[in-house]
């Protein structure tokens, strides 16, 4: 059985590993979240890449969290009152207006993050105090190079390393995969959310090289979605299927307080998969009822927190390093 220490030194050891300050991957000593799903992470070569040239932003300052030995706290409103959240969520990401996307263009992402530094004890985690984050992909192919500016490192890089489980060797030119996609593979999504849940589980399943059943698949399903809408722009249908399908998914639960990076207080939705909670929690404007953060804990029967991220643009422009006019 793991104890404390070793959760607490499994944390800092995968975030370290992967190199991911920005949504570095869940611990789950209970096994519930399956091991494909456990290791997956967006844009992985990336993040490696930007800390690999710039580790210094894990040492940065950080921050002294206490982490009470308790399960998630202030999570309310039961089944009906996260669904009817979910069902206002949906109505607004689908009267987003829809852009018009060459394929030559690149999807911006500006967002501030902090991520879990060194010097980890069983009731403390060090975060790194708020750091910038630009990411540039093309809307069309994942093969042409993108760019990443993480506090003071700039990286061009190439997508993607392959599907999950398969070739290191990708075709080109690459509309990505539903861990990595583009907004031309997102545009391709079916647009019903029972189709689209059926999709993303039928991918969680190949990805974790077997059917998941009960609690793995519903977690794996939220952990996918919350990846699609949390560094990505979203077609404004396919949002709202999304955050439909995130209603179908038995367990996800609404968190009145939620705070994301930069402090910003809003609501959340989060997935109590069987008796674990889920890693990731999305974070909504109250008022816009616009995604503005994750937050992701490692879990243990506690909140152990492991990184925050809070979006603050996202845009299409011509060419990587170019930013939107404001």
């Amino acid at each position: 059985m793991l104890t404390d220490h070793d959760i607490t030194e499994e944390l800092a050891t995968a975030f370290h590993d992967r190199a991911d300050p920005v949504r570095a991957t869940a611990v789950d000593p209970a096994g519930i979240f399956p091991r494909g799903v456990r290791a997956r992470q967006r844009r992985t070569a990336v993040r490696a890449a930007a800390v690999a040239t710039g580790v210094a932003l894990a040492a940065a300052a950080a921050i002294s969290v206490a982490v009470p030995g308790t399960s998630r706290p202030e999570v309310s409103g039961g089944r009906p009152g996260v669904i009817q959240l979910l069902a206002k969520i949906a109505t607004v990401a689908g009267r987003q207006p829809a852009p018009h996307v060459r394929d030559s263009q690149r999807d911006y992402v500006w967002s501030r993050a902090a991520g879990p530094g060194s010097g980890q004890t069983p009731w403390h985690i060090h975060l790194t105090r708020p750091y910038e984050r630009q990411i540039w992909f093309s809307v069309s192919d994942l093969c042409r190079t993108g760019l990443l500016r993480q506090g003071a490192t700039t990286v061009r890089v190439a997508l993607p390393l392959g599907p999950p489980a398969h070739s290191d060797k990708p075709p080109c030119p690459n509309r990505g995969y539903l861990d990595e996609p583009t907004y031309r593979l997102l545009q391709s999504l079916p647009a019903s959310p029972a189709a689209l849940l059926h999709r993303i589980r039928a991918f969680d399943n190949a990805q974790a090289g077997h059917p998941l059943r009960g609690a793995q698949a519903d977690a794996a399903a939220f952990s996918t979605i919350s990846d699609l809408v949390g560094e990505s722009i979203v077609p404004p249908v396919i949002g709202a299927a999304l955050y439909r399908a995130v209603a179908l998914i038995p367990g996800v639960r609404m968190v009145p307080d939620a705070v994301d990076a930069l402090g910003r207080h809003g609501v959340g939705v989060i997935l109590r998969a069987g008796t674990i909670w889920g890693p990731t929690e999305m974070i909504f404007d109250r008022k816009t009822l616009q995604l503005i953060g994750t937050f992701t804990t490692a879990s243990h029967g506690r909140a152990l927190p492991a990184a925050f991220t809070a979006i603050q643009a996202r845009a299409f422009v011509n060419r990587p390093g170019q930013l939107p006019r404001r």
